[in-house]
């Protein structure tokens, strides 16, 4: 998994495993077009209460963050984004990408505790 935090075009940072999509059939003539995001996140940074946090210092590892799925009326958790619309990707900070990944963990926890339901003979 290529987990990378995007930062769009729009302003948003969106955290998900990014794959490259490329065009044409020949190998030698292929180029990326676009990103496939997997399970892709919004993450924002709460803003901090400055007079409740008033001669406190907090380290910069230490951000209160929130994730919010990024499609939240997707049917797919992958989602297309062209190459244009992501101005960078980098790695994330260790403690975002634990918490991304008990994000996912609980989301594909999430669909083994939903299986289909069981069809019952009818008496």
């Amino acid at each position: 998994m290529t987990v990378k935090i995007g930062r769009l075009k729009s302003g948003e940072d969106v955290i998900a495993d990014f794959k490259e999509v490329f065009s044409g059939d020949d190998e030698k003539n292929q180029r990326p077009i676009a990103y496939q995001m997997g399970l892709p996140y919004s993450i924002q940074v709460l803003p901090i209460d400055v007079e409740e946090n008033r001669g406190r210092i907090r380290k910069i590892s230490e951000p209160e963050l929130f994730f919010s799925p990024w499609a939240p009326l997707s049917k797919q958790s992958e989602i297309f984004i062209r190459m244009d619309e992501v101005i960078s990707l980098y790695d994330a900070h260790d403690a975002v990408s634990e918490k991304y990944t008990k994000i996912i963990e609980a989301h594909q926890d999430g669909q083994r505790e939903n299986p289909a339901p069981e069809k019952r003979d009818t008496d």
